[in-house]
């Protein structure tokens, strides 16, 4: 088995910190290895920011219920969502 390895260096921890991830996605931080915590706070953080930009709702209140390990969920009818990555990809 293989373990996916996403580069971050890629990505400063100051830019990491700026997206938006709402404070459950923050608890879910510390639960994770440092690298899932990683790969967590930059899939969610980028999906808030992307849904922001095409539903026009702050990112922060976008209806998203995404636990680690478990599909994205949209609620309040806005439709799905989907994230599939690999090394140095993500794709929503």
């Amino acid at each position: 088995m293989s373990i996916l390895k996403i580069n971050f260096s890629l990505f400063s921890s100051m830019i990491l910190e700026k997206l938006p991830i709402k404070t459950c996605e923050k608890n879910f931080l510390k639960k994770l290895s440092p690298y899932k915590a990683l790969e967590y706070r930059y899939s969610r953080g980028k999906l808030r920011s992307f849904l922001s930009s095409i539903l026009e709702i702050p990112p922060l209140e976008i209806p998203l219920i995404a636990p680690p390990g478990k599909p994205p969920k949209l609620e309040d009818g806005l439709g799905y969502v989907s994230i599939s990555h690999c090394k140095h990809a993500l794709l929503i």
